[in-house]
């Protein structure tokens, strides 16, 4: 692969050389276990390609483990190039205790599935205070935060004269239909939808620019604010892998949402059954929390709970099986389906962000119940299968690759730091 390409300034430097960029993250993403901290990093590793000096902030306490940084995760996310600030969040703090109190009189008592983004639920005094006393500092260039949650943090940016973005991996009020959805709830009223919206869409309002990586959601957003709003997927490196691939026909990777394991549920009861009666020797490989639905019981099917290396199993795989079938936002496992150069067989909702062209870059189907007959087609058919992982190759290296997006970012970003502005 080439080296990164370089975004520069009219000057000739590097377009952030001498910029001190201050990111906010409500996980510890060190190592990476989910989708939202492998965009995170993309993002922290283009700003420092872009010559910025970064910082993040972040909660640190021992519960939620998603918070406990240990001293392995500080000295990595250090050692990448990344300063960073933890903000106390534990049981001696005001923040631990509102949050504790909140989940139970919300989410217990009164079944709040899902939170407005400008709840009080995201009111955090402390790390609000913490927050502005580096803002104070006078030492930063930009600030940004993930998720329109936490936009609360920007109007002290802004009132320091600091550039802001969000980025907006998910849009929540789609998100907030789904999830109803998927836990079996009855679907939100018309009226509660608006209000979900209009929470959303106040408080994204408060950022200089806002990406999205998802252009119908960017498109939505454009419709209701004047912010500028661009779209700029997640990229990714792609990956060299020499080692020794571990074979299946069929790899499924996944976290244990709802989202994911309500796809594998359908391909299970439907297509899998037929699937084995056609071609009994099939194999079906599920890594990650999604694999939790499988009882033990099925045929040719192996689960692997954690696995600290899915490159082996990505590069062994016939067949990549995307199975999200709701949400919002970018599917990460799709671009690093994408970026192992696979054959894909996806669910419409998993590469819906995607320009990827059903037949040309692999096979989309809108229920994955039924989708033994790709299957077992493209099992049968290797030559087939070649010419899809070329095109999906072609089309990563082209659109979600790290170094395309770099350059996408450092165009999104030019205009802030303008002469003038």
């Amino acid at each position: 692969m080439n080296a990164d390409p370089v975004i520069r300034s009219v000057t000739g430097e590097p377009l952030l050389a001498g910029k001190r960029v201050l990111v906010f993250f409500p996980q510890c993403p060190t190592p990476a276990k989910s989708g939202a901290h492998v965009g995170l990093w993309q993002r922290l590793d283009s700003f420092i390609a872009l010559g910025a000096e970064v910082h993040l902030v972040a909660p640190q306490a021992r519960i939620p483990k998603t918070i406990l940084w240990t001293p392995e995760a500080i000295a990595a996310t250090e050692s990448a190039g990344v300063r960073l600030h933890l903000a106390p969040a534990h049981f001696g703090t005001v923040d631990f205790w509102w949050a504790a109190l909140w989940q139970v009189a919300a989410k217990k008592i009164g079944r709040v599935i899902w939170p407005r983004p400008d709840s009080v639920y995201f009111w955090r005094p402390q790390l609000m205070a913490y927050w502005g006393r580096l803002v104070r500092s006078k030492q930063f260039d930009l600030a940004m935060v993930n998720y329109a949650t936490w936009c609360r943090l920007l109007p002290t940016a802004r009132a320091a004269g600091m550039k802001t973005v969000v980025e907006m991996m998910d849009l929540l009020a789609r998100q907030y239909e789904s999830r109803y959805q998927v836990v079996g709830l009855p679907d939100r009223s018309p009226k509660q939808i608006k209000e979900y919206e209009a929470s959303e869409l106040g408080q994204l309002g408060l950022a200089d620019l806002i990406i999205s990586v998802n252009p119908v959601e960017t498109a939505w957003v454009q419709r209701h604010l004047k912010n500028r709003v661009i779209t700029l997927p997640v990229g990714l490196r792609e990956p060299v892998f020499t080692g020794e691939s571990i074979s299946t026909d069929i790899l499924v990777v996944g976290s244990g949402i709802e989202h994911n394991k309500k796809g594998l549920r359908q391909f299970l009861q439907e297509a899998w059954p037929e699937i084995i009666r056609r071609r009994p020797q099939t194999t079906l490989t599920v890594c990650g929390g999604v694999g939790e639905i499988l009882t033990g019981a099925e045929i040719g099917t192996t689960r692997i709970r954690f696995a600290p290396d899915l490159a082996p199993h990505y590069v062994g795989a016939k067949i990549i099986l995307l199975c999200t079938v709701s949400g919002s936002g970018i599917k990460i496992k799709a671009l690093e389906a994408m970026s192992h150069g696979g054959c894909i067989v996806a669910h419409d909702h998993s590469v819906e962000a995607l320009e990827f062209d059903a037949g040309v870059h692999g096979e989309v189907v809108h229920d994955l119940g039924q989708s033994a007959p790709v299957i077992v087609e493209l099992l049968e058919s290797p030559a087939r299968r070649e010419r899809l992982q070329s095109a999906c190759r072609l089309l990563f290296r082209s659109k979600y690759s790290f170094e395309a997006t770099l350059v996408g970012l450092g165009d999104a970003l030019r205009p802030l730091f303008a002469e003038g502005r």
